[in-house]
C-alpha cells in the first residue's frame, strides 16, 4: 500500500520577526572596505570576498561570492518565511545608507526585489555554504552578510561598506549582463544577456564583438580561455538590447558555469560579466520532453524539509512531486508528495504546504513545498517524480539525501 504523509501547518513552524534574536559581532568599528576578509561569531565564519560590478545605465550592482561555515556542529541553516512580507530571509546580504540602521533583526531592509541571493554550493555535511549575492549598490551602504540557523537566531558578518565609489574599471564604459537562460534541452542551453554601461549610439560598436564562454561545474569560473561562441550578430539584429547564443554538445544532467563577454575592439581586451551556473535537462529518459530536477533540500525543522523541483512537461501531468524514504532510490511505492494535491497549476491558488512557484523563462516550472511528519535524526533519500495520465512511464530525478536535525 502507497504510505502516506502527514502534513504540518507551515505557520507552526516559521517564526515571526518579532520573536526572532540576533547574534552580532563586536568588531564593528572598523568596517571593511568591500567586505573582504573572514570573520564571524563562535557559531558560524563568514568570508567575504571582493565584489565583481555590473553597470545598468547609472546604477551599479554588486555581487559577492560569499562563504558562511557553521562551526557548532549541532546547528544547521534553516529556512526563514516572512508571510507577511512575503520573503525569505533564511541567508543574504542586507544594508542600509551608511549612517542609518534598519530596525530589528538589522539590515533586512536590503532584501529588495532588485536583490537576489542564492545558495551556489554547498559540501556533503551541509555546514558550509556558498552564497552568491547581487545587490544594488545606488549609494554608499553599511551591509553585512547573515544566516538564520537552527538555534532561532539570526548570525552576521562583520560589517563593511557596499560603495559603488570602488567601481572604476566600469566608469563610462560597456559592459554585458549577467547571462540568463533561456531555455535547454538535454545537450545544450540557449542563454541570452545585453549590454550595459552608458550607450550613445551604434557607432560605439563598429569594432565590437560579443559572446559567452563556459566550463564545467568542476572547472569553477569561466575564462576568456574557456570554450567560447560568438553572438556578434544576435546583438546587431538586437540592437544590443539583447543577444542570445545556444550552447551545444552538452552532457546531460550536467550544470555549467556560464559568463558573458564583449570586446569593443579586436586588440581591447576583453570584459567579462559575473557567471551563472545552468543545467542541461535530467532524469531516467533525459532525451524526453519533460523532465523533473530535485534542486534542492534544506531542514526548517527536526521533522521538516523544504524541498525545491524544478519540471517541464508537455501536456497535462497526473502527478508531479517528491518521492522519498530511508533507504534510497525511492519510487512512487514509498512515501509521496504530489504538488499537484496541494496547488492549482492554473491559478496558483495552494495550500500552506507549497511556500513558492515560479514559472521559469524556457517553460519550466519550480515549487517549493514543506515535506513534514518526518523522524528527527534521520537520514532520508529524495527524488523528484512525474506521472502521466496517457501511460508514459513514472519519470524521477537523481537523488539527494538530508538527514533531519535532532
Amino acid at each position: 500500500m502507497k504510505k502516506t504523509m502527514r502534513i504540518l501547518c507551515a505557520s507552526l513552524l516559521l517564526l515571526s520577526l518579532a520573536a526572532c534574536t540576533e547574534k552580532d559581532n563586536d568588531n564593528d568599528n572598523n568596517p571593511a572596505s568591500s567586505g573582504t576578509g573572514t570573520n564571524g561569531d563562535a557559531s558560524v565564519q563568514f568570508t567575504i570576498g571582493t565584489p565583481s560590478w555590473e553597470q545598468d545605465g547609472h546604477i551599479y550592482y554588486a555581487t559577492y561570492d560569499w562563504t558562511a561555515e557553521i562551526k557548532d556542529a549541532s546547528l544547521k541553516l534553516r529556512s526563514f518565511f516572512d508571510e507577511g512580507e512575503g520573503k525569505d530571509f533564511s541567508f543574504g546580504i542586507g544594508y542600509a545608507p551608511e549612517g542609518v540602521e534598519g530596525g530589528r533583526p538589522r539590515y533586512f531592509n536590503g532584501d529588495k526585489p532588485e536583490n537576489s541571493h542564492e545558495i551556489i554550493a554547498v559540501n556533503n555535511d551541509s555546514t558550509v555554504f556558498t552564497i552568491r549575492s547581487r545587490v544594488k549598490a545606488d549609494n554608499r551602504k553599511e551591509a553585512r552578510a547573515f544566516v538564520y540557523l537552527s538555534d532561532g537566531q539570526f548570525h552576521y558578518s562583520n560589517l563593511f561598506y557596499i560603495d559603488p565609489a570602488e567601481a572604476p574599471q566600469i566608469g563610462n564604459g560597456i559592459a554585458v549582463a549577467l547571462p540568463e537562460q533561456v531555455s535547454h534541452t538535454a545537450t545544450s542551453i540557449t542563454v541570452e544577456s545585453h549590454f550595459i554601461g552608458n550607450i550613445t549610439g551604434p557607432e560605439q560598436f563598429q569594432n565590437a564583438s560579443c559572446g559567452f564562454v563556459w566550463c564545467h561545474e568542476s572547472e569553477g569560473a569561466p575564462t576568456m580561455n574557456s570554450q567560447s561562441i560568438d553572438c556578434t550578430q544576435s546583438a546587431w539584429q538586437n540592437n544590443g538590447q539583447r543577444f542570445e547564443g545556444t550552447i551545444t554538445g552538452l552532457e546531460p544532467g550536467q550544470t555549467y558555469n556560464v559568463a558573458a563577454w564583449v570586446r569593443m575592439s579586436p586588440d581591447s581586451e576583453a570584459k567579462m560579466s559575473d557567471w551563472h551556473s545552468l543545467s542541461t535537462q535530467s532524469g531516467d529518459n533525459p532525451g524526453s520532453d519533460n523532465w523533473v530536477s530535485l534542486v534542492s533540500l534544506y531542514p526548517v525543522s527536526n521533522s521538516t524539509i523544504l524541498v525545491t523541483v524544478t519540471a517541464f512537461f508537455n501536456g497535462n501531468p497526473s502527478a508531479v512531486g517528491v518521492v522519498y524514504n530511508n533507504t534510497g532510490e525511492p519510487t512512487t511505492a514509498d512515501y509521496v508528495y504530489n504538488a499537484l494535491d496541494h496547488l492549482n497549476m492554473s491559478t496558483g491558488e495552494h495550500d500552506e504546504t507549497v511556500q513558492r512557484i515560479q514559472v521559469n523563462a524556457d517553460g519550466s516550472r519550480t515549487v517549493a513545498a514543506l515535506i513534514s511528519g518526518l523522524q528527527p535524526g534521520a537520514l532520508y533519500y529524495f527524488r523528484a517524480y512525474a506521472q502521466f495520465s496517457d501511460g508514459s512511464p513514472t519519470i524521477y530525478s537523481d537523488q539527494l539525501s538530508e538527514t533531519t536535525p535532532e
